[in-house]
């Protein structure tokens, strides 16, 4: 058993790094294409809140800001899925499961993020912009808001895609160990 749980944490240090790796890089390449919609939001914004250099406030500067709003939330989810993976005993289906589920999450925030920026451009004018976010002082209000919808809706999509990752993945993996252990 002490076996079992030294492994187990190891594998499960290893996957929860990789998921802050992987949702820090979601997070860069998310920025990728707000910036590109609605560099207002940066230079309005994210640059100053993330005190990113001034030498910096263009494309890069919006991945280095997409890194540090994301890890965490791969270090977040991670440790939600190594919690409810210690009901799995076999480490390959444990890991398996755990490296599924993550890129589902990604998967499911990026697609949300590209059709909430989409529905956002196509069906929100400036009439739908909150009171709060004029106090930013935008140049470009309607902008802005677009990619604040965008990145908010991310963070409901990653959540959102552990859920059906959870369905579909885990659920299914956990009787696969359930089988193989006899039970």
């Amino acid at each position: 058993m002490i076996k079992w749980l030294f492994i187990r944490i190891l594998i499960s240090a290893v996957l929860v790094v990789m998921a802050c790796v992987v949702a820090g890089a979601f997070g860069m390449v998310h920025n990728q294409l707000s910036f590109a919609a609605a560099p207002t939001y940066f230079f309005d914004l994210k640059f100053y809140q993330f005190r990113i250099p001034s030498t910096d406030h263009n494309a890069w500067g919006a991945a280095l800001v997409g890194w540090q709003a994301s890890w965490w939330m791969g270090g977040l989810l991670g440790l939600v899925l190594v919690i409810a993976g210690f009901r799995i005993s076999a480490h390959k289906i444990f890991a398996g499961a755990f490296v599924k589920i993550a890129f589902c999450a990604v998967l499911v925030a990026l697609t949300i993020a590209i059709c909430t920026l989409f529905l956002a451009q196509r069906f929100l004018d400036q009439q739908d912009i909150p009171e709060i976010l004029n106090s930013y002082g935008s140049s470009d209000p309607l902008a802005f808001f677009h990619a604040a919808v965008m990145h908010e809706a991310s963070y409901y999509g990653s959540v959102l895609g552990l859920v059906i990752g959870y369905i579909l993945i885990f659920r299914p993996a956990l009787k696969r160990d359930r089988k193989i252990r006899g039970m």
